[in-house]
């Protein structure tokens, strides 16, 4: 119920009011009596009082109304016909008005007769005489008690639509048949952080929608206006913080239901900007991996392990001869494979199988004609389990390369059994195997180059889904369903697959560069490898003791990579509980003193004998030789994280160096490498 506070007095009545004032005997066409009659007709009491406000006169029309008796009426107690919250305020107002001698207009309870209260509007207005002083007052009190329930109804009404509209995750707002907007919802205030004020589509669309996306829009806007259809479009609308968002802005026309005119536009603008990117991040996802689908280098195959295939590029086309038809239709990856290489193929599918990748291998294929080629294969699983898993696989022709291998054992074979012909035929078959070994290093250039492009082209799509994956698994996770359980294995392969690359470029670079012949400090290089290191050393409360170390012939990056790797492998495999302790020292041996298993790639007179030990978990030493193999590792991916690659890295390095490297160790002992490199006697200084 309204409060007294509400009431109002107003000297200015509106137009249904009584006049502001009623002489007496004001003319002769329209008397006192003429308006009690016609007040009579519309009014619920109609009533007057002295000049004082005090009543003198009986109003049937009242007692009728109300139920009040002839006494109550003349002798003032019609205020106790008003509820009793609002009688004070009464009269308060009625005193007031005949004080100031100013017309009565206000909103009060009164209880009619034989029922409740009902809401009424009373209205007085002084009758003066012709000196200008108050005859008389005449009032009229009208049941309003349907209307105020219409009011009522209407503000719940406006309030549930107000509390609906903001409850809801768009901005709804509507706007005129002209295009002025008249309404828009909290969301529109939170996103934009500005109030909103009426104002016409265009200041909006200029002030708020993306410079680049304003002229669209209000052309869409017209056009739907000009044709009564749907209004639709993507915009970028500004944030309270500058930021632009992509929005879907849909309207639909409101129609008068009889004359089918359109009223008014009512429209909602949904966020859709994560879509948008996801949409721009697919595209762009999807021209990095149709560049490296249409390389021409590297055949790319799509097949599942129960040995259907799913898909190919024309590289891989090109080398086996068949068509893609026919490899989709009628083709298993079995039949591909020369009967020879099916056992190799059938542990790297079991591998893929039990732990989604396989080191890369060598096989003999069969072309569609019937004849064989060689390829280098990289496979690895893309999403799903078992032998529906999807998988992918690089393939690389390396017909030429096993061809000239071939060339070269016969060769050597030919040249084994043929020493002792004439000089002459041993410089003819000198120079076969020189143009040999150069198509040799031609195709160990053409490798290096693959890897290096292979990786950058490769890593980049993998960083899109691993990106858009995580994005995805923020959003998600949380489902039910195995679709998290899918999107974190697709995270861990493209993880995997990453590291793998990554290592293999490594390992590609030092296999293909021989030391570059400048002088490497040592100690600087390990110094350096310590600081890289320094946050692991913390977390793992590492001691490392260094000695001093030597100056030696080489490649700074390389010999960096080796200490970084022996290190780091220090620091990974450790003792449970134990903090690590890696002591480095270095001295001088002759090259009598070599062990027989240590066989450097260069002859010296002496080699610096490097040794890095640890107190780490150590390892049994029947496994010596195959810890320095690629892709070889001694425990599961689940205790160590690695790619089995490092060791074979540091074996590389030495090499290239003209030394070696090898290991001491007991398990559960610690284990100590031994790197050696030649004792260089030049003058020159140091270039690291």
């Amino acid at each position: 119920m309204q409060s007294p506070d509400a009431f109002r007095a107003a000297s200015t009545p509106d137009p249904s009011s009584l006049p502001s004032a009623i002489p007496v005997g004001a003319g002769d066409s329209f008397s006192l009596n003429d308006y009690k009659i016609l007040l009579d007709s519309f009014a619920g009491a109609v009533w007057e009082t002295n000049a004082e406000g005090w009543v003198v006169v009986d109003s049937p029309s009242w007692r009728s109304f109300t139920g009040q008796t002839v006494e109550q009426w003349l002798n003032q107690k019609w205020v106790d016909a008003f509820h009793p919250d609002d009688r004070d305020f009464a009269l308060r107002l009625w005193r007031d008005s005949i004080e100031k001698r100013i017309s009565v207009d206000t909103e009060v309870r009164v209880r009619r007769a034989g029922s409740d209260w009902h809401w009424t509007n009373v209205r007085a207005t002084p009758v003066y005489n012709p000196d200008g002083s108050v005859a008389k007052w005449v009032g009229v009190t009208i049941d309003i008690t349907e209307k105020k329930r219409a009011e009522e109804a209407l503000r719940q009404s406006e309030e549930r639509f107000r509390v609906m509209t903001n409850a809801v995750p768009l901005i709804l707002w509507q706007t005129d048949l002209e295009g002025h907007a008249d309404f828009f919802n909290k969301q529109w205030t939170d996103y934009t952080g500005a109030e909103f004020t009426s104002t016409t589509a265009k200041v909006i669309s200029d002030t708020f929608v993306h410079p680049d996306d304003a002229e669209p829009t209000m052309r869409a806007f017209a056009e739907a206006q000009r044709t009564g259809k749907t209004f639709e479009i993507e915009h970028r609308i500004r944030s309270a913080s500058g930021e632009y968002r992509w929005f879907l802005v849909r309207a639909e026309p409101y129609r008068d239901l009889n004359t089918g005119e359109i009223l008014r536009w009512l429209g909602s603008s949904v966020d859709i900007h994560e879509r948008k990117l996801a949409e721009e991040a697919l595209r762009q996802s999807e021209a990095l991996l149709q560049k490296a689908f249409s390389t021409e280098t590297v055949g790319v195959l799509f097949f599942r392990l129960n040995g259907g295939i799913t898909g190919a590029n024309d590289t891989f086309l090109r080398m086996c001869g068949y068509s893609r038809e026919e490899l989709l239709r009628e083709i298993h990856w079995e039949r591909l494979t020369a009967p020879e290489c099916m056992d190799i193929t059938l542990r790297s599918a079991r591998q893929i199988e039990e732990t989604g990748e396989t080191p890369p291998y060598e096989k003999q294929m069969i072309r569609r004609d019937g004849s064989r080629w060689w390829g280098l294969f990289a496979p690895t699983r893309i999403s799903g389990t078992g032998k529906e898993s999807e998988c992918v696989e690089f393939i690389l022709d390396i017909t030429e390369r096993k061809l000239a291998e071939n060339a070269l054992r016969e060769s050597e074979e030919r040249f084994r059994s043929l020493s002792a012909r004439l000089d002459e035929q041993v410089r003819e078959r000198t120079q076969e195997l020189e143009i040999i070994v150069q198509d040799l290093k031609r195709s160990n250039d053409s490798l290096a180059q693959f890897a290096y492009v292979a990786s950058h082209d490769l890593q980049e799509p993998l960083r899109k889904i691993q990106q858009f994956g995580t994005l995805l698994e923020s959003q998600y996770a949380e489902q039910p369903g195995p679709g998290a359980d899918y999107l974190g294995r697709m995270l861990n392969a493209a993880g995997r697959m990453s590291v793998l690359i990554r290592d293999l470029l490594t390992y590609s670079r030092i296999a293909t560069r021989q030391d570059a012949g400048g002088q490497v400090v040592l100690q600087k290089v390990v110094d350096i490898v310590l600081n890289d290191l320094e946050l692991a050393i913390e977390e793992t409360g590492a001691t490392i003791d260094v000695g001093p170390l030597p100056m030696v012939r080489g490649n700074a990056s390389q010999l960096g990579q080796l200490f970084l790797n022996l290190i780091n492998n220090a620091l990974k495999f450790r003792q449970a509980g134990t903090a690590p302790v890696i002591t480095i020292r270095s001295e001088e041996v002759s090259a009598k003193d070599l062990p027989q298993s240590v066989r450097p790639a260069r002859q010296a007179a002496a080699y610096y004998r490097i040794g890095v030990a640890d107190n780490g978990i150590g390892f049994d030493e029947q496994y010596l030789e195959r810890i320095f193999q690629l892709f070889q590792r001694l425990h599961g991916k689940s205790q160590y994280l690695g790619t089995g690659i490092g060791l074979a890295i540091c074996q590389k390095v030495a090499a290239n160096h003209g030394g070696a490297i090898t290991a001491r160790s007991r398990s559960g002992h610690g284990a100590t490498f031994y790197v050696y490199l030649p004792v260089y006697t030049g003058a020159a200084g140091p270039d690291v």
